[in-house]
Parts: structure tokens; sequence; C-alpha cells
């Protein structure tokens, strides 16, 4: 009797130990795969812009990041695994989708923030538009795979086009062959906050912005954006040398369209002085008038000579040179007075 219960509690013995090592195998190989899976320190997150999205996150280990972006609010059933993602993200020939693509975190990126830009690779991403984004992370050594995220976002809507633009002064005056300048600068879109801010969700000035500036004599500029808030900068763009008054004033017209379909569109009259000789408007030369002198029933012809009653001819190109002549004295007067002004203005602040 004592032999037979001695043994069954040696059986019963094996039989727990076998339990026991059995459970803390299960939970060695547990943890072991856990470990083994890509462990996200932040994100993943998307952020929504009017014509990108931003994906950022951090990672503990060296990992492939696969990500797919679906119109709309996309939730097939069955739900997506980590294998059929993958293969939508990196499958060469598949185009059913705005964008998709891998990111290979490995190196000195492992362990810090990573931001991949998405603007489109096979359709752009739209202003005001609902879009859900897909992602999941794969271990390079165990090629685990973490779980499946899936977040939607909806795009705001397009900005418009916000610049400070103009001359120098509202209608500017410029002599032929002088250049004429025009300015263009981006606005403090925050003015309550230090430093000068140029949010491009405020400017509206996105990659793929163009630029057209007319300076209404049949002289066109163009440039188109590459970067955020990038606006001309070449002086070939924004200067101009009027060769020709023949319209005294033109109109210089800038305009500026975005990728999500926004327009501004700013005129400024420019006047050009010196005139062309022979212009249309002076109209073709003109026959000699025939002017009748008092106490004569017949005309005489004058070619720029007029009666003047009582007394001799008179030149009338003499009178308007006289004339001319005048006025500049008054214009010499005025530039020396002013002149003598600002010269007692700096005498007295200096003293």
């Amino acid at each position: 009797m004592y032999t037979s219960k001695k043994i069954k509690l040696i059986n019963l013995g094996f039989y727990n130990a076998k339990i026991l090592i059995f459970t803390l195998l299960s939970l060695f190989l547990t943890n072991e795969s856990l470990i083994a899976q890509p462990v996200y320190n932040s994100g993943p997150n998307i952020t929504p812009f009017p014509i990108k999205l931003e994906l950022s996150f951090n990672i503990d280990r060296s990992s492939n990041i696969y990500f797919v972006v679906w119109w709309g609010n996309y939730n097939p059933i069955p739900a997506l695994d980590a294998g059929t993602l993958k293969w939508y993200a990196t499958h060469p020939t598949y185009t059913g989708a705005p964008d998709r693509g891998s990111i290979s975190y490995t190196g000195g990126l492992v362990g810090s923030d990573y931001l991949r830009t998405i603007n489109g690779t096979f359709q752009p991403i739209n202003a005001n538009t609902t879009y859900t984004v897909y992602v999941v992370a794969q271990d390079i050594s165990t090629n685990l795979f973490s779980s499946v995220y899936r977040q939607v976002v909806v795009t705001p809507p397009c900005p418009p086009v916000f610049l400070l633009t103009g001359f120098p002064i509202p209608t500017v005056c410029v002599n032929k062959g002088q250049m004429a300048i025009f300015t263009i600068e981006l606005p403090d879109t925050d003015p309550l906050t230090p430093g000068k801010q140029t949010d491009v969700n405020k400017t509206g000035i996105f990659p793929g912005t163009t630029w057209s500036l007319n300076w209404g004599d049949g002289t066109t500029n163009t440039y188109t954006s590459t970067a955020d808030n990038d606006i001309p900068t070449d002086i070939n763009f924004f200067t101009h040398t009027y060769t020709t008054a023949s319209n005294c004033v033109y109109n210089v017209t800038l305009t500026v369209r975005n990728p999500c379909g926004e327009t501004s569109l700013v005129t400024y009259p420019i006047d050009v002085h010196g005139r062309d000789q022979g212009d249309g408007e002076q109209g073709p030369p003109q026959a000699p008038q025939a002017i009748e002198r008092p106490g004569q029933g017949q005309p005489q012809e004058s070619a720029g000579r007029h009666q003047v009653p009582g007394g001799e001819p008179v030149d009338a190109r003499a009178v308007g040179d006289a004339h001319d002549a005048q006025a500049q004295g008054k214009e010499r007067q005025q530039e020396l007075l002013l002149s003598s002004q600002l010269s007692l203005l700096s005498l007295l602040s200096s003293s």
C-alpha cells in the first residue's frame, strides 16, 4: 500500500513539473515574440495639410515601414493584414492608391523621430479631401510585423495666395530706358509671435505655384515655385526696362496660382515718360492749316506761324519753347528751395 502511494506521488510530481516547464516555455516564447516585434516609441501619426500628408514615427529597432494611402474612409472586410498591406505598398505595378511606399529605418535613424512627406506619387493629394492611411512595421532581423495601423484624415481647404506686392509707390513714374522694379515679399503670417512667421498654409505658396508678371508692353516673365514659400528672386523676373513710351501708362499685372486652385491677381499702373517720336497716337503729319488774317478775305498758308491781330506773325514753336524754359526754371527754383530747407534742418538737428 505504501509503495503504491509513493509511486502515485512521484508520478504526480513529474506531471506537475511538465506543466510548469511547458508554462514557462510558453511564456518565454511569447515574450521573445513580443520583443522581436517592432515597438513604436511614438507614432505612427498622420498629419494632413492642404496638398500633402506627413507620416511621423519613432521605432526602437531596425525595421522596414510600409504605408499605403487610399481615398475616402477605406475599411475593407476582412481587415487588411500585415502581409497584404506590404504587398500593396511594394508591388511594382499597383497604382490603385494616390501614394504608397516603404521606408528603410536603420542605422542612425533607429530611436530617432522620423518624418516622411507624402505628396501623392500616383495621384496628387488634394485639399479638402478624405484619405485613409495604413502603416505597418517589420523587424529586419526576425521579419515579424507590428500591428497594422489605420488612420482616417481630412486635408484642410486650399488657402488663398497671400503676398505683399507692388512698386515703391502705387503709381510708378519712370523714364523710357530706365529700370522698373516690382517688389514681392512674403507676409508675416503671425504678427503676435516675435520674429517674422511665414506659415506656408497661410501664404498658400506651395511647390508647383505658377507666377506670371505681365509688364503691359508685350513682355511677360514666368516662374514656378519648387518648394514651400518659394518666391521669385531672380532680378530678371521682377525688373523690366521699357524701350517704348507709346502708351504712356502701362498696366503691370501679377498672376499667382497655387496647385490647389487659388489665384491672386494684382494690377498696378506705371507711367512711362519720354514719348516716342512719330507714335501712332500723335497721328500722321498734318497739312498746314489755313488761317485767315484779320481784314483780309483770302486765307493764307501757315506752317507753325500764327497771325496776332494788329501785329507781326509769331512762331508758335518759339512760344512753346519759352513756356518750357519758364517751367524748367520754376522746377529748378523749387529744387533749390527744398535743398536749402534740408540743409537748414540738418544744421538745426546737429546743434
